[in-house]
């Protein structure tokens, strides 16, 4: 217990050592501090002495600068009176002077007045392009982009109409072709009808000869029909055949091309005069064998081999010698009945009257229109 109290003893001088230190630093500042005080206010009493002093100088100097410029100016009249001598100026002359003055001022305010109505045009005008480049800096900025989007949007509606009108005026024009086929077929059956229906009532007014004549006529008109419809066929594979001619004539081109190095192996032969008649660009391709057998015999010619294959898949058109060529002409076979000819006997009046009948006319196209829309519906 008498250690702790000596402890605390000792705590206590220590802080009264550290707070006369704190004082004596403080106080030492404050003297300082009176020091530089003290040296300040005699500095300002030194500054204030000098500047009374300045002060009373100024003055001093200021009534000396005054009395000496009197004097000047007092001299500088005395000389101008007794040494420059003035022009006399009369008052016409201040007149004229005046208006020639006046005169300029006019001029001057014209010219400025012009000026400024220069001004004001030239600005009216930078305004005007001013207002043209900001419509059209908006232009570019707003409008531009909904009119560019607003044509495109057009341009691709325009399209679609056109790809539109397309199919519908295919559709349409296939729709009217098969509805005019039909219209027409329908018509044709009606006339026949009607003109069957006609003849059979006028041919019973008629004797046995003007009924065997129609008859006749008749399977005559039906021959010509089939005729006519087997030279259609004829005519389809004469074309077809003339196709595979034109054909075999490139591949046995392009054939004679791959196989020959030069043209000079090769030449053009033609048919006889029958065979240029009847078949046009009927030409063959002959090769000199000689500069065939040069080559190696397990080459396979494209030519040789399309030759081949072009004898073997079309018919002859020679005999039993191949030099001569018999012309198609030879091949045609003509039959046909013999028949006589009778002289028209005279007809009675009954029978011209019934020849001169007239049927009445029943096509209407409107009503058949209609007749045909209510079949198909």
């Amino acid at each position: 217990m008498a250690e702790k109290k000596k402890k605390k003893g000792g705590g206590k001088k220590s802080k009264k050592g550290g707070e006369n230190v704190y004082e004596a630093l403080l106080a030492y500042k404050i003297g300082v501090i009176d020091k530089e005080l003290e040296e300040w206010h005699y500095k300002i009493n030194q500054i204030e002495e000098d500047n009374e002093q300045l002060n009373g100088r100024d003055a001093v100097l200021r009534e000396e600068c005054a009395m000496s410029m009197k004097t000047l100016v007092t001299n500088a009249v005395q000389f101008d009176k007794e040494n420059i001598i003035y022009p006399t100026v009369r008052k016409e002359d201040v007149h004229a002077m005046l208006h020639k003055k006046i005169e300029a001022a006019n001029r001057e305010e014209a010219e400025i007045k012009e000026i400024h109505d220069q001004m004001f045009h030239v600005e009216v005008e930078i305004f005007k392009v001013r207002s043209q480049i900001k419509h059209w800096l908006k232009y570019r900025d707003y409008t531009r982009g909904d009119e560019l989007k607003a044509i495109q949007a057009l341009e691709r509606e325009l399209a679609y109409m056109i790809d539109n009108y397309a199919v519908l005026s295919k559709y349409l024009e296939k729709t009217t072709t098969n509805e005019r086929s039909q219209i027409t077929k329908l018509t044709e059956d009606k006339i026949e009808q009607k003109t069957k229906a006609v003849t059979e009532r006028v041919a019973m007014g008629l004797d046995r000869y003007t009924k065997k004549m129609m008859s006749e006529n008749e399977y005559m008109n039906r021959e010509i029909a089939t005729r006519k419809r087997e030279i259609h066929e004829l005519e389809v594979q004469l074309l077809d055949l003339e196709q595979k001619n034109i054909d075999m004539s490139e591949k046995l081109n392009i054939a004679h091309r791959t196989d020959t190095i030069t043209y000079t192996n090769t030449f053009m032969t033609e048919f006889n005069d029958d065979m240029i008649k009847n078949f046009e660009r009927n030409l063959l391709l002959e090769v000199d064998l000689g500069q065939l057998t040069l080559r190696k015999e397990e080459d396979q010619y494209a030519f040789t081999k399309v030759l081949d294959d072009l004898l073997e898949y079309t018919p002859r058109l020679t005999g039993d010698d191949d030099d001569t060529i018999v012309s198609p002409m030879a091949t045609l076979c003509l039959e046909g009945t013999r028949m006589h000819v009778f002289s028209p006997p005279k007809l009675t009046e009954e029978e011209d009257k019934c020849l001169e009948f007239k049927p009445p006319t029943w096509i209407d196209t409107p009503h058949i229109k209609k007749a045909l829309s209510r079949i198909t519906v």
